[in-house]
């Protein structure tokens, strides 16, 4: 494909770039395979930014017009013994590469355009233009200098610096006076100690001090009477992360001026608005709490159980996952709470139903197991090394939380997880569909929530086992039967509107208006498909004419259709008749020459409407 000439290959520079494609088209086919698609964010940036850095090499080589997505099946070809499946996903692998290819050359031409057009005049490209290519139109910049070396300009990096330096300086003061979870004296949350989270071993803490307390408006107190905010210096609810919400639960402390006096607030989440500071959300509180106040916190029991058990599962599914459907597959974001589970993955087609059912079968032989899970914390290196699955995009520290169900998953997890798979009860997937491009979702339910979606479905098989009149095991079959008889019945009942409809053409009114034939028919109940039909019929016993049709299919429904015979076309047109009509059944529609339809919902007009379209036509 390259332009440049066979004793200028070996060329350094001419080397590099065929070198680069060719590592970037392997590394860009494998990433499209495993689900990746290119975006401005995570893994999608990292596919985006060498497919753009690819072609921007392949330009150096003189190769015009789209070439990238070309190179795919040359991967197969070197690497094809290796990885057979990429040759089944070959087809989606060049669309997706084409896709990009295709707009990054509209960046390209948009951006050439507007270098074009710049100020040239002192022998040298400012570094505000350079700016202005490179945010609003995303144009590469190495080209930029590219462009001016080829011209002889001076190109004024610094002044490019100066003003991409400046725009992340706004962008970080926008950020910080945007955040809404810090907004009001929230932003005082930083300069306090990190909270102690107790919540890993204990569900509920003695002897917790109130830090900081903020007011329903987000305003630092001294003394906090209704609804807000609450920082304790340690506290056992775990603040919502890594998909896992909040805990929710209930503070307790004595009143200052009567020890006997016990007052209560509910916390209705957690969240970590600053890194490593849990803040309580607080409401409906029974009296006065102050500044220094030490509390007993207590987190809901039974939903931090729904919870522990839904997060459990999610890793279990996600083990499951990996081994039925393969490898590539990774998770691409999650949602656990106390009554469901969301679990996004990469993969490139459904989930077949045979997979599913074995995906289902594998979680729960791990529950049925009763495996005690393990917890443990160690250095990073350690954990992957150990091999423990890290999230892409996702931040980790030094030191982090491994969660292993022995012999199934292994996964950097600092979420709360139940001490043995048996308390997870079952695991039951409610759906799975598509949420974007190269990526799934599946929901399911564990613990209690598994029992009371399975009592739920078992009650409505029991309602349509009544309605049907028949066993459960016959459903299946009765409900077939039922619906390839309403569609038999549908088609008759379409073919007997039809037919008194037409009646043979006895509804049609045939008249000449200015040397041409017109044919009129008003017929009720017919939807426009059964219209199109009967139009059908009424062109076989009219050859030369235009033809209108209206059905009043409701009191609140017409339908319309226009059609003019192909020897008329020059005389009258279809599309415009009908839009004439379509004014006096308050509706429109449109079409071309030969055939226009459209509705309205103004059955008395129809009379109106043919009326319309006889003036239209002299």
């Amino acid at each position: 494909m390259a332009k440049v000439p066979a004793d200028q290959r070996a060329e350094h520079t001419n080397r590099t770039a065929s070198q680069v494609i060719a590592d970037h088209i392997r590394a860009a086919c494998f990433m499209t395979f495993d689900g990746v698609v290119p975006s401005n964010e995570g893994r999608g940036y990292v596919l985006r930014k060498i497919i753009r850095r690819a072609l921007r090499f392949g330009r150096k080589l003189g190769i015009e017009g789209n070439f990238f997505a070309d190179l795919a099946p040359t991967v197969v070809t070197a690497m094809g013994d290796a990885y057979p499946e990429l040759k089944l996903e070959m087809a989606r692998i060049q669309k997706v590469l084409l896709r990009e290819e295709s707009q990054f050359s509209l960046t390209l031409t948009l951006g050439l355009k507007q270098l074009e057009g710049c100020d040239i005049s002192k022998g040298r490209l400012d570094g505000a233009d350079i700016f202005k290519l490179y945010d609003t139109y995303g144009f590469p910049v190495d080209l930029v200098q590219d462009w001016c070396k080829e011209r002889n300009l001076a190109c004024d990096m610094e002044g490019f610096q100066r003003e991409l330096d400046e725009q992340k300086a706004k962008s970080r003061a926008a950020m910080k006076s945007h955040d809404v979870r810090l907004e009001g004296d929230l932003a005082i949350l930083a300069d306090l100690p990190a909270t102690q989270f107790l919540g890993y071993g204990a569900e509920e803490a003695e002897g917790a001090k109130v830090v900081a307390l903020f007011d329903a408006h987000k305003n630092k107190v001294e003394t906090l009477q209704d609804h807000g905010f609450v920082v304790l210096d340690k506290t056992p609810f775990y603040a919502e992360s890594g998909g896992q919400v909040g805990d929710r639960g209930e503070l307790h402390w004595t009143a200052e001026t009567d020890t006997a006096l016990r007052y209560s607030c509910s916390v209705g989440d957690c969240k970590a608005l600053a890194p490593k500071r849990n803040v309580h959300f607080v409401r409906n509180l029974a009296g006065p709490l102050k500044l220094g106040t030490i509390v007993k916190a207590e987190v809901n029991h039974e939903r931090r159980a729904r919870i522990r058990a839904h997060h459990t599962a999610t890793h279990l599914l996600h083990a499951a996952l990996r081994e039925v459907l393969g490898t590539h597959v990774k998770q691409a974001g999650s949602v656990v709470d106390d009554q469901r589970l969301r679990f996004d993955f990469t993969h490139f087609a459904p989930v077949e139903p045979e997979q599913m059912t074995e995906i289902e079968r594998r979680t729960n032989e791990q529950v049925l197991q009763a495996k005690a899970t393990v917890l443990r914390e160690m250095p990073i290196d350690e954990a992957l090394a150990s091999g423990a699955m890290a999230l892409f995009g996702e931040k980790y520290g030094e030191t982090v939380r491994v969660m292993s169900v022995p012999g199934f998953s292994t996964e950097l997890c600092g979420g709360t997880h139940v001490s043995n798979t048996g308390q997870i009860g079952a695991i039951k997937i409610v759906s799975e569909g598509a949420v974007a491009s190269g990526v799934r979702r599946i929901e399911a339910v564990a613990g209690m929530a598994a029992l009371e979606r399975l009592q739920e479905n078992e009650e409505l098989l029991g309602d349509l086992a009544r309605q049907t009149n028949t066993g459960r095991e016959n459903l299946a079959s009765v409900l077939s039967a039922k619906d390839a008889r309403i569609q038999q019945l549908e088609k008759e009942l379409k073919e007997a509107k039809l037919k008194a409809a037409s009646a043979g053409g006895s509804a049609e009114k045939v008249e000449q208006v200015k040397d041409l034939t017109l044919v009129t028919a008003q017929v009720e109940g017919l939807e426009t498909g059964p219209l199109r039909e009967m139009m059908d019929q009424v062109r076989t016993r009219h050859r030369s004419a235009v033809i209108a049709l209206a059905s009043k299919v409701s009191e609140e429904k017409v339908a319309l259709l226009v059609s003019v015979s192909s020897d008329l076309q020059d005389r009258a047109d279809a599309g415009t008749l009908l839009k004439a009509m379509a004014p006096h059944v308050d509706g429109r529609g449109g079409g071309k020459k030969d055939l226009a339809q459209g509705g309205g919902a103004k059955p008395e007009g129809i009379h109106f409407a043919f009326d319309a379209l006889r003036s239209a036509l002299q």
